[in-house]
């Protein structure tokens, strides 16, 4: 099956970053089934506007065969039920990661960090960064997509995205 494009929408600085990395290898990985990834990230997105937004684009594009992912994080306390009630949520073994399954539209999944994207995979690789709150703010700003880059140096967190890609593609049906 060949699709003719996902759009990709991040919630923050650092879910955009990992996106980017997520595409760059989706690419590379599947350059003859996917003929077109769009990344889209805005400083005002939440994940309710994400869904939003992907609502309003899902009713109005052109590509009928068009995926959307969206790149969010669970969070904490009541707002996880939230996802839990529009997504089917497939965990990816061993990682607090999920592949999402959009209960409203059938071509919105989602990649979940749990209960968010510094604790779900950037503590992973950079341990002394998530022992600082300060340096741990910096993953709220611009500057977090380029910090991101220094995450995937790490062959573990390479590993970590081929495992997030295979589920990922396996879900929307491209292997």
């Amino acid at each position: 099956m060949v699709i003719s494009m996902i759009v990709f929408i991040a919630e923050c600085y650092a879910n955009y970053g990992f996106t980017k990395k997520l595409i760059e290898e989706l690419g590379r990985k599947y350059r003859d089934k996917i003929e077109k990834c769009k990344n889209s990230h805005k400083m005002v997105y939440g994940r309710e506007r994400i869904l939003k937004e992907i609502g309003k684009i899902i009713n109005n594009i052109r590509e009928r065969d068009a995926k959307f992912v969206a790149i969010i994080d669970f969070e904490r306390g009541a707002s996880r039920t939230y996802i839990e009630e529009n997504f089917d949520l497939i965990r990816i073994s061993e990682l607090s990661i999920y592949i999402g399954v959009c209960k409203k539209w059938n071509n919105l999944y989602a990649v979940i960090f749990d209960p968010c994207i510094e604790e779900a995979f950037i503590c992973r690789f950079k341990k002394e960064d998530c022992r600082n709150p300060l340096i741990l703010r910096r993953y709220k700003r611009r500057e977090a997509v380029n910090i991101i880059k220094q995450v995937f140096r790490s062959v573990e967190a390479r590993k970590y995205l081929d495992k997030v890609i295979d589920l990922l593609v396996e879900t929307m049906g491209i292997k």
